[in-house]
């Protein structure tokens, strides 16, 4: 599945949020998506939901907009879990939160990762 704007990545999301995980399915950046203000799955309103499938960057650059000192699990995937793969990614911004933070991931569980970049800005 291609994933040429930041309305795809949005969506992808509120698929996620909704427990739709992924697992199995190869997801490809092919554009510039803008710049992202919510993490891809994580914890929101007391419910964890996951990312488990493969997401390539396809050596993107995602901007990241994400500030919230009381957020758990924050970053451009605020959770991934089994089976997960994130790869040729470079994220940039601002990326804030109370626990379990980072620039790509903020909290992981038996995934794989492969030339990942996080940029200061």
């Amino acid at each position: 599945m291609d994933y040429p704007s930041k309305a795809y990545l949005d969506t992808l999301g509120k698929y996620v949020d909704a427990g739709t995980w992924y697992s199995g399915y190869y997801l490809k950046v092919t554009g510039n998506v803008g710049t992202v203000t919510s993490p891809i799955g994580g914890k929101k309103n007391g419910v964890e939901s996951w990312f488990c499938g493969n997401f390539d960057g396809n050596g993107y650059t995602i901007a990241l907009n994400l500030q919230d000192k009381y957020a758990d699990m924050v970053g451009l995937f605020g959770m991934i879990g089994p089976g997960a793969v994130i790869q040729n990614v470079t994220v940039s911004g601002v990326v804030r939160g109370h626990s379990m933070v980072g620039g790509i991931v903020g909290r992981a569980f038996r995934y794989g990762t492969s030339n990942l970049t996080i940029e200061n800005t």
